[in-house]
């Protein structure tokens, strides 16, 4: 009977995913150097909303925000700049992925890792 429950709980916690609702923290490296990075995400089912900037005072409104399984992705827009567009996993207690600046005149590509400040 335990192994049926513990089975089951497994299988729950996969089906539903992981939940990225809070703050997070960490740095994106890229060919330029490395930038700190600071998102707030709200999760509800599969959407994600939220703002992502360098700090708690400069932040963007996110789109695009879409949870499958453990993986976040989403969209930054910074302005006339171009898109930030960001693709995470779960990775213990935190998220890596690849990060991707899209402008007009060039584009660059790096990667993540965040840990959950709250």
């Amino acid at each position: 009977m335990r192994k049926i429950l513990l089975a089951l709980l497994v299988f729950a916690t996969v089906a539903l995913g992981a939940d990225f609702s809070g703050t997070w923290t960490g740095a994106g490296v890229t060919d330029s150097g490395s930038h700190v990075l600071y998102f707030v995400f709200k999760q509800a089912g599969s959407e994600v909303t939220g703002t992502g900037g360098p700090n708690a005072d400069e932040q963007h409104q996110m789109a695009n925000g879409k949870v499958e399984g453990d993986k976040l992705k989403f969209d930054v827009p910074v302005g006339e700049k171009g898109t930030l567009h960001f693709e995470l996993a779960a990775d213990g207690d935190g998220l890596k992925g690849t990060v991707e600046f899209r402008g007009e005149d060039h584009s660059e590509s790096g990667t993540v890792t965040l840990k959950r400040a709250t």
